[in-house]
């Protein structure tokens, strides 16, 4: 691959696949799984790592090839049953716990139980698979209306009602607007945005508009290639408190290969990103304002990021993987600028995958075990050979709390705790009750929540109808960010404590800014892992290095004047409690997605607040049952292996700290994988892991040359067509070329052979004289390769584009590889999109 390492896939006769190795040049393998079939060629075992004795799960099938039982390294065991149609009808977990399913004629889920009996009873659908209604038991009736397209307009939950209107012919959403079901009140709590498509060309999303007066406004400006260049965000709550400064900026560049060069904050601050010169997807330095923030990233052999420079002198962060449990994570290691280190983790791991223990350099040791449905049971904390705490954790059968019993320096609020639900909603702490909101939020703690009718928390107010105390109000984007948090005492002006949020496209918290628009603490990230704190502005303004876990949980903050300083740590309970011990900076980022209300002692986490005390949501999951049978638990009860940065599903965390993070934004990721054509020359490399994403390719010059332009036929229909009006094409190729579409192998005494590609489309044309156009090439047969016994190897393997080589590799990949046959394909589908000005 470009970075130099090699990723080696092999496949059973069937297809199914064999195994999975990174590794480098010199056959050091970093990760690997594999499987193992039984006679009936259906996998057998799954195998992770290099260690034959660790992190493998065992199969077994019923006569119709339905999975009936997995069993782990460590004899955990989980197990289905199917009806007569062969859909799963139940599952039981490790601890013999079974949830349930039943389907109606259309293969829909009707109802879905856990293992309380709580659940969804019934969905209803209309059309086939449209939902319509779901009733259930946790938190209430949710009903959906459609369009004669089956298109959503209205939903409707309890006394929230939301209506998608102005929907267009691309089924793209005008407006959404969330108020109250029955009457007009409560303006101040309404979701409602106008959306504005197509002002600058054809397909982009231009302006998002806040139709309230405490909403945020977000407008959207774009280069040629449709990539966001600058966003800027209107907190229309702070002009409605006479903020001076509602509007801040956020701008972006990048380089010819789609690759994210610069980011200026709404300070003015500006990050300048450097990439390998023979290695293009390696970044290997970070400036802030011209100086070195990271410096000489480093990556191993198999083009895996290792590490790096801090600043300007010798300080260091870097981490190590264990191949032989399939590249985990196996120390975190940060160093001052005279190489000794003032903070490290090492990781212990059970022959399940799962983390049992933390050692770090302070002397603090965690160990952890866990239920047999990898929940966490115990957690205990040594100082050297002395007891710092012991926490133990019981779960009902579908992982919520039931008791927490803690010993020692605990952090806990309470040493001793029963928990009392109503299926999967809490009702009773120890004996005090507690309540939820009409839609089943939780109420808890010293602050009453109220939700606008959207399901953001909109305040948290003064409790049991006190006059006088601390409030906060807030305010979200379109995208549920949220952009304001006022603070309030006893009816304080809201301006004077208000903090403006800016994110980046991926939903990053980059900058906390005062009603005036000063920069409060400004966050640097690359990819998911923040690094960097600023605090104030001007020549007062200081920077702390941010040093995470594996989750990218920030654990320090350390001062870049001295490379050395700890002015904030965190060793936290593993379900986020805890104070920090170190604390002469305000630090509020938790958990991943999460920042801390001090106030509350919640964490805002997107979609929904996190309470560490009770290590759950206070709202039930948006998403409903799509993200887990438990609408409020966090993490799945395994806050050290899983980690949810949305709120709203959670996701494991084994490689979610360091492997190669990237800092592209989550929409233009894919369409930057390899370097734009330049005329259809040279040799360019891409990833073959994803062909089967969106590509953005420039082939402007490729078409116009190319046969689909014979005798100008493409020109004239570009030039016939008028603004925003669009025609289609396509076109099969009936023998080879160098203007056609094909993919070809080529090897050392080999025939030259290639496979046929046809290819369809649509081209647009935009009132400004560009054009959008968009299609798939399909191959007319698989693409691969045969190493015959008498040493030959493959040289050269691709796809030509008009002219142009898209994912040709070098020989020396294939070289060592066994003869048989050879690990390359291609998919038969491969989409492309290419914006430009037609010449």
């Amino acid at each position: 691959m470009p970075d130099g390492s090699i990723l080696v896939k092999t496949f059973y006769p069937d297809g199914t696949p064999a195994m999975e190795r990174l590794k480098d040049s010199s056959e050091n393998i970093f990760s690997q799984t594999y499987n193992t079939l039984d006679s009936n060629g259906r996998i057998l075992r799954k195998q992770s790592g290099t260690d034959n004795d660790w992190y493998w799960t065992d199969h077994s099938y019923d006569l119709n090839g339905n999975l009936l039982q997995t069993t782990s390294r460590l004899g955990i065991t989980e197990k289905w049953t199917y009806d007569a149609l062969n859909r799963a009808i139940s599952h039981t977990d490790g601890l013999g716990n079974i949830d349930t399913k039943t389907y109606d004629l259309q293969d829909n889920t009707l109802i879905a139980k856990d293992a309380l009996n709580a659940g969804t009873n019934p969905y209803s659908y209309r059309n086939g698979k449209t939902l319509t209604q779901e009733v259930n038991s946790d938190y209430g009736t949710k009903a959906y209306n459609y369009n004669e397209a089956d298109l959503l307009t209205q939903s409707l939950y309890g006394i929230r009602k939301c209506e998608n209107t102005s929907i267009d012919a691309l089924t793209r959403i005008g407006k959404i607007a969330c108020t109250h079901a029955s009457t007009t009140t409560g303006a101040t709590e309404a979701h409602d945005f106008i959306y504005t498509y197509d002002s600058s060309r054809f397909g982009r999303l231009d302006t998002v508009t806040a139709n309230t007066v405490y909403g945020a406004t977000t407008n959207y400006t774009y280069d040629n290639y449709d990539r966001i260049i600058k966003k800027s965000q209107n907190n229309k709550a702070i002009s409605t408190w006479s903020g001076t400064k509602p509007t801040l900026d956020v701008s972006y560049t990048y380089t010819t290969g789609d690759k994210l060069s610069s980011l200026t904050l709404p300070s003015g601050r500006k990050l300048t990103y450097s990439y390998s010169g023979t290695k293009p997807n390696q970044l290997t330095d970070l400036k802030l304002d011209n100086v070195a923030l990271l410096r000489s990233i480093a990556y191993n052999t198999a083009g895996q990021m290792t590490g790096w420079n801090w600043g300007t002198g010798n300080a260091s962060y870097t981490w190590t993987y264990d191949a032989s449990k399939n590249g985990s994570l196996k120390k975190i290691s940060n160093k001052n600028n005279s190489a000794v280190e003032n903070y490290s983790i090492d990781y212990s791991y059970d022959r399940d995958g799962r983390i049992t223990k933390l050692t770090r350099n302070n002397g603090l040791v965690d160990n952890f075990t866990y239920s047999n449905a990898d929940r966490l049971l115990t957690e205990t904390r040594l100082n050297g050979s002395t007891n710092v705490y012991g926490i133990n954790y019981t779960y009902d059968k579908n992982g919520n709390r039931l008791s927490l019993a803690a010993t020692g320096t605990h952090q806990q609020p309470n040493a001793n705790v029963t928990y009392t639900y109503t299926g999967n909603k809490l009702t009773k702490v120890n004996t005090t009750n507690v309540s939820h909101t009409a839609n089943f939020e939780l109420i808890y703690g010293g602050f009453t929540p109220a939700y606008d009718y959207a399901g953001n928390r909109r305040w948290s107010g003064k409790q049991n109808g006190a006059s006088t105390g601390y409030e906060y109000y807030m305010a979200y984007n379109h995208k549920n960010e949220r952009t304001v948090r006022g603070y309030s005492n006893t009816n304080s002006n809201w301006k004077d404590n208000a903090v403006q949020f800016v994110y980046d496209e991926n939903s990053h918290l980059i900058g906390e800014y005062n009603a005036s628009g000063t920069p409060i603490v400004e966050y640097i990230w690359l990819g998911d892992q923040p690094i960097a704190a600023i605090y104030g502005s001007g020549t007062t303004a200081k920077t702390y290095w941010i040093v995470t876990d594996a989750q990218n949980t920030p654990r320090r903050l350390i001062d870049s004047t001295d490379g050395n300083t700890t002015v904030w740590a965190f060793d936290s309970t593993a379900f986020g409690i805890g104070i920090p011990s170190v604390q002469t900076v305000k630090f509020n980022l938790r958990f991943p997605g999460q920042y801390y209300d001090e106030l509350t002692k919640q964490h805002y986490n997107l979609n929904r607040y996190y309470n560490p005390e009770l290590g759950r949501y206070m709202e039930p999951d948006r998403i409903g049952l799509e993200g887990g049978l438990n609408p409020y638990i966090y993490a799945n009860g395994n806050p050290l292996s899983n980690v949810d940065p949305s709120g709203l599903e959670y996701l494991a965390s084994g490689w979610y700290n360091v492997s190669n993070p990237s800092i592209f934004s989550k929409d233009q990721t894919w369409k930057g994988i390899q370097n734009q054509f330049e005329g259809g020359t040279g040799v360019y490399y891409a990833d073959l892991q994803k062909f089967g994403f969106e590509q953005f390719i420039d082939i402007d010059q490729q078409i116009q040359s190319s046969i689909l332009n014979s005798n100008g036929y493409m020109n004239k229909v570009i030039s016939s067509i008028g603004d925003n009006q669009f025609f289609n094409f396509d076109w099969s190729k009936k023998a080879f070329g160098s203007d056609y579409i094909h993919s070809f192998i080529k090897g050392k005494a080999w025939p030259f052979g290639r496979i046929a590609g046809d290819v369809s489309g649509t081209i647009i044309k935009n009132k400004d004289g560009t054009y959008l156009a968009s299609g798939v090439i399909n191959f007319r047969s698989d693409t691969y390769s045969w190493k015959p016994d008498y040493g030959r190897f493959l040289e050269d393997t691709g796809i030509r584009v008009f002219g142009a080589v898209l994912g040709s590799e070098p020989s020396s990949y294939y070289k060592k590889n066994n003869n048989g046959e050879m690990p390359i394909e291609y998919p038969r589908n491969f989409w492309f999109i290419t914006p430009g000005k037609w010449k």
